[in-house]
This record gives C-alpha cells, sequence and structure tokens, in this order.
C-alpha cells in the first residue's frame, strides 16, 4: 500500500487470527420479531432471528459454514449469539480487525468447502488456508478505513434507493385509490388483444425472453445455452407489448417489452398482448398492474391442479376501472420520473460496488 514499506508474508490464516465454531440453539428459540430484549442470531447464512441469550460480545467477522451462503463473511458488533453453523473468528492482538474482516472476503472461502451432498467448511481447513499479508498494523488500518468509507457510501446509497423506492409505492398507493370524476370501468378486452402468433424461420438462443418474478422485469434468457429447445413453440414478441407469465403473473412476473428486445422470442408460456394506446397508456397499465393489493389477487383466477395458469382470454375478461387518457399520461410521466431517478441511483450503487471489488482484488497481494 502506498506509504508503507516491507513485503508482505505467506502466512496461514490460524498464525493471524482464532475461529470456533458456534453452539447450537434450537429453532424454538429464535424468534423472527426483534425487541429491546433479544440479541441477534446468526447463523450459516448470516443473521436468523433474535434470541434472548448472547454467547460472544464485541466486534467479530463470522464465517457462514454450510448452506447456500456458505463461505459468506459477515461483520457483528456488541451482543450475538453464534450458532454451531456459523464460524467466530477473532483476531490476534497484531491484526486490526477490520482489515481481517476484508481479507476473508478476499479470499472467497467458499472454494474452500468440502463434501458433495451439502458442502461445508471446517474451522480445521479454513485455519490452514495461506494469504501473501502484511505485518504492519499501520498498513492494515489504512487499508481497512480506505475499504470503510467505500461501505459506508455504499450502505448509504441503498437506503437513498430504499427510500426512494418507498415513495414510488406510497405515491401509487394514493394516485390509485383517488375517487376521480372521469372513472371508466372496461374489460382488458377493450384495449387489450392477442397479437398474431408468428413463429420465427429459426430460433436463436440469443433472443429468448424471460419475466422476472417481483416486478423485476423482462430480460434476455440467461440459460438459453443450456437450453433444450424440444418441441417447444417460440412465437416473435414487438416492443410496446404486454408481456407475462402464465404461471407468475399474480407473482409480479409482467413488464412491457422494451426498445431493445423488439423481435425478440417467448413461449406460449410467456404470451404478449397489444395495446391500444388510445385508450390506455402502457406505463400507467404497468403501473396500474404494479400494485401488490392487485397482482397477487390475480392468483384467483388462475386454473389448474398443479401449476396454476392464467391463461389470455382469462386475463381478457377482467374488469378495470382507469381515468381518463389524460389523467393516465400524467401518472404515467410523473412514476416515470422516479423510475429514472431510482436507475440512476441503482447505476451508482453498481459504481460503489465495482470499485470495491476492484480495491480488493488489488489490495490484497
Amino acid at each position: 500500500f502506498p506509504g508503507f514499506e516491507g513485503d508482505w508474508k505467506v502466512k496461514k490464516l490460524g498464525d493471524i487470527c482464532k475461529m470456533q465454531a458456534g453452539k447450537f440453539v434450537s429453532a424454538s428459540e429464535i424468534l423472527k420479531e426483534k425487541n429491546d430484549t433479544l440479541y441477534p442470531c446468526y447463523g450459516a447464512n448470516g443473521l436468523r432471528g433474535f434470541t434472548n441469550s448472547y454467547n460472544y460480545e464485541g466486534e467479530y467477522s463470522l464465517i457462514g459454514r454450510q448452506g447456500a451462503l456458505c463461505g459468506n463473511v459477515t461483520r457483528v458488533y456488541d451482543k450475538f449469539y453464534a450458532t454451531e453453523h456459523a464460524v467466530v473468528v477473532t483476531p490476534k492482538e497484531e491484526v486490526h480487525s477490520s482489515w481481517l474482516f476484508y481479507l476473508l472476503n478476499y479470499l472467497n472461502l467458499n472454494q474452500y468447502a468440502t463434501g458433495m451432498a451439502q458442502p461445508g467448511l471446517s474451522v480445521q481447513n479454513l485455519l490452514e488456508v495461506e494469504s501473501t499479508i502484511t505485518d504492519s498494523i499501520e498498513e492494515q488500518e489504512k487499508i481497512a478505513s480506505v475499504l470503510l468509507l467505500i461501505d459506508n457510501r455504499i450502505q448509504t446509497q441503498k437506503k437513498i434507493i430504499e427510500g426512494l423506492i418507498t415513495q414510488k409505492n406510497f405515491i401509487i398507493k394514493k394516485l390509485f385509490k383517488q375517487n376521480l370524476s372521469d372513472l371508466n370501468t372496461l374489460l382488458l378486452s377493450d384495449f387489450l388483444k392477442i397479437p398474431n402468433k408468428i413463429k420465427p424461420s429459426i430460433i436463436d438462443k440469443e433472443k429468448l425472453l424471460t419475466v422476472k418474478l417481483h416486478l423485476k422485469g423482462v430480460h434476455k434468457n440467461e440459460n438459453s445455452d443450456s437450453l433444450s429447445l424440444g418441441a417447444t413453440n417460440y412465437f416473435i414478441r414487438k416492443k410496446g407489448q404486454f408481456i407475462y407469465g402464465k404461471q407468475n403473473l399474480f407473482n409480479g412476473a409482467f413488464a412491457i417489452i422494451p426498445d431493445k428486445y423488439d423481435g425478440f422470442l417467448s413461449s406460449a408460456d410467456v404470451p404478449t398482448l397489444d395495446i391500444n394506446e388510445d385508450i390506455v397508456n402502457a406505463k400507467y397499465l404497468f403501473y396500474f398492474f404494479s400494485r401488490e393489493s392487485f397482482y397477487k389477487k390475480l392468483e384467483d383466477i388462475a386454473s389448474g391442479s398443479g401449476s396454476k395458469r392464467i391463461h389470455e382470454n382469462t386475463l381478457l375478461n377482467l374488469k378495470i376501472t382507469i381515468p381518463s387518457l389524460a389523467i393516465q399520461n400524467k401518472v404515467a410521466i410523473f412514476l416515470s420520473k422516479l423510475d429514472e431517478k431510482i436507475n440512476l441511483e441503482n447505476e451508482l450503487l453498481n459504481q460503489y460496488e465495482n470499485q470495491k471489488k476492484y480495491l480488493l482484488q488489488n489490495i490484497f497481494v
């Protein structure tokens, strides 16, 4: 690190810290609701809930031993309970605790997991992991201070985004509850229709679409390379169409197809509908559907005993109440500006996270 002298030496984690697995606690003792008398309880995947007792106090790094986040490192403070599925890491006297936390993150500890059915990390194996480190506590502190600044900015950025999303959801809830004088009750079939089903001459795997749950939008299928097309029929989709997943419309799997996906393909299980924008603003329609209180109830019109589906004709028979097109346009413009702000802040968050990743890869050698 600039400004410091001395070589970095290869050492085992066991040379710079102590590690110990937490203690068993029964599931019935872990509470989901927090109050002032309870302590956070950490397991393999981070925070599990809260307990009446604690077994550690102070600042520590925790490593998840098993599960989906095996090797994940969490920093904890004050009093807490660590279960047997978390490894508690204590720095030795000559080691800065925050620097050690970032070193553990840099090492990608999940690569040392063993076992086939349920891979896991053992304390003994972790203590044997080697890394090049500096013995200078001053250099460690300097490195940690730089990374802490970025971490604090990342957390601030996340709070900004959460605040904007909360504001947006509150505004949507208020906007669609207003009693306007010019409301019209229409069937969706009054302004939506099933388009002609046109098959492509060749199915390009790079142009397959999927719609993600929880309003995460329409995206190019990330698993297209390993996808077996089989006898599945695919149809050409157009920009501006309403697209949804038959099995997950009521889980927020719907979107308006953006320009960049014009001419892409999806199966019959991910249909599209043409929108008559002389009657309804496409973005207004999306925001209308995007209320959880609305799309969750659509499960009531799904059919099927196993995997429930909402077919196009069933959806088109749904009645909704909407205001005039002029008001729709104003609502859509206002909410679109909020979305643009949220997207901008998300881009900034990605830049901070990439900067942190770059520094982690280059500060430790």
